[in-house]
């Protein structure tokens, strides 16, 4: 698990989980790969992405999939953007769509949602 206190910028290939409570960029020559023990590859506030991700992406705010990005694994987020161009393929959890004060209770039971890419959390 690489972790950071605030914001990162990530231009190269890492393999574990990524987590913060900052935002984390990754550059369009990365390539974040999820670790075997774990689906989760990035568990941010924010993300804004222009490489390559493989695994699940949970922020507690926004995260952006610019015109490079490619992204194969379920992403949870209470805002998300998607450019045209980028891929992505995954299932997404809003968390827009539960109330404020449940947000941190969602979070931590997302350990045991299963996903077509495995566990989420």
């Amino acid at each position: 698990i690489l972790r950071f206190t605030d914001d990162l910028l990530v231009d190269g290939s890492v393999e574990g989980e990524i987590t913060s409570d900052g935002e984390l960029t990754v550059g369009a020559n990365a390539t974040i790969q999820a670790g075997a023990d774990t689906k989760v590859a990035v568990r941010t506030k924010s993300a804004i992405i222009h490489g390559r991700v493989t695994g699940d992406v949970v922020v507690s705010d926004r995260v952006e999939l610019t015109s490079t990005a490619e992204l194969v694994g379920d992403v949870t987020a209470a805002k998300i953007s998607i450019q045209e161009g980028a891929v992505f393929i995954g299932h997404l959890l809003e968390l827009d769509a539960v109330f404020p004060d449940e947000v941190d209770d969602v979070l931590s039971r997302l350990s045991h949602i299963e996903s077509p890419y495995g566990i989420v959390g």
